[in-house]
This record gives C-alpha cells, sequence and structure tokens, in this order.
C-alpha cells in the first residue's frame, strides 16, 4: 500500500502496509489515536525508528486537540 497522504497510521508503518518509495512530499506525520500514555508514546517512537531507517528525520512530536499524537518526519536531503 503506498501513502497516498501526507498523514499516516503509526500502526501501519509497523504493520508494513505502508510503500514510501514513490512519497512525493518531503514532510510526513504520522499519527495514533491512543492516548498521551507509555504505550501510545512506544508506538509513535517504533515508527519513527522505522521510518528514520528509511531516510526520514524526526523534526517534532505534539498531539493534536483531537487527542491524536504525530510524529513530524522530514525526508533527508541526497
Amino acid at each position: 500500500m503506498s501513502a497516498p497522504t501526507a498523514v499516516i497510521a503509526a500502526s501501519a508503518v509497523l504493520n508494513n502496509q505502508i510503500d514510501l518509495r514513490g512519497y512525493p512530499y518531503r514532510y510526513l506525520s504520522v499519527f495514533n489515536s491512543a492516548r498521551w500514555r507509555g504505550d501510545a508514546m512506544h508506538e509513535l517512537l517504533a515508527a519513527v525508528e522505522v521510518l528514520s531507517q528509511q531516510g526520514f528525520d524526526l523534526v517534532n512530536i505534539f498531539q493534536s486537540t483531537s487527542g491524536q499524537n504525530h510524529a513530524v518526519m522530514c525526508r533527508r536531503s541526497s
């Protein structure tokens, strides 16, 4: 499955359901809907780790007003 938008689920990253090889944007937001607890942070940071191995760097982590946790990633320049 390719990433059609700039916002993808952390669980999709961790379950290898996202293919970012043809991703056209420089920035990407990874989210999960769990409350800001240890397990939610673990899932989000695990997805960040996977994406860092695919050429993305972490820019910021925040919680939106809807309760989703987001990690904003930036593709490394080549």
